[in-house]
């Protein structure tokens, strides 16, 4: 199957990668190469948010995401954007908030530490980013949603997230359109200019250089 055919790119853009980012997702050895350039492929225009985005305190971020490549090119980007990341891939109970590492193990948290949280849609454990997301929302943490499917991003919202496909909103953090600290402020400002930047990807060779090579960074680090 080629490339365009994969991204079905004459189809609505803001589900066009999902069939891919869900392979990567669930097999992100067989698919990676495909990922790469992908994402490589999907470039996010200048924005006025991400050009007139002024320097804020940094937050404390708590990231959910199983893939262990995936998690580590969205942690690297988070640490660049000035923030202090940990990185779960699932949540062991979400009453009293003990999440779950990549090896399993049981980890405790202080709700009242973080700021933000980044969830992708599925994770490890008994617990969907659908259902961390509706906890994160009662304990007034804000969380940008994270979704291999449009079926998946749009119960990401319904719970209480700025979501987006995983494409985009990797994206928007790469490129710093998406500022925490201003999604705090105006989540629904964010919401749109996610939604806006999903009707505008196009292909961009500059874009897929830097893009490649962020994903394929994080691959050969973790071994993905």
């Amino acid at each position: 199957m080629t490339l365009e055919k994969t991204l079905d790119l004459g189809a609505a853009p803001a589900s066009a990668n999902d069939s891919l980012w869900q392979e990567a997702y669930e097999h992100p050895v067989t698919t990676a190469g495909a990922v790469a350039a992908t994402a490589g492929a999907l470039y996010l225009g200048g924005t006025a948010l991400g050009r007139l985005a002024l320097k804020s305190k940094p937050c404390e971020v708590l990231l959910f995401e199983r893939t262990k490549f995936m998690g580590k090119a969205l942690e690297d980007v988070l640490k660049e954007n000035g923030h202090n990341v940990t990185w779960l891939s699932g949540m062991k109970n979400l009453d009293q908030f003990v999440g779950q590492d990549l090896a399993g193990s049981e980890v405790a948290l202080d709700p009242k530490k973080f700021d933000f949280a980044v969830v992708a849609g599925g994770l490890d454990g008994k617990f969907s980013g659908m259902d961390i997301v509706g906890n994160l929302t009662t304990r007034r943490i804000p969380s940008l949603g994270l979704g291999t499917s449009s079926d998946m991003t749009d119960a990401l919202k319904v719970n209480g997230a700025i979501a987006s496909n995983k494409a985009v909103g990797f994206q928007s953090l790469l490129d710093k359109s998406f500022n925490l600290r201003g999604a705090m402020r105006t989540p629904q400002t964010y919401q749109a200019h996610l939604d806006d930047l999903a009707t505008k990807i196009n292909v961009d060779p500059s874009l897929r250089s830097e893009a490649e090579a962020r994903l394929m960074k994080a691959m050969q680090e973790t071994n993905d």
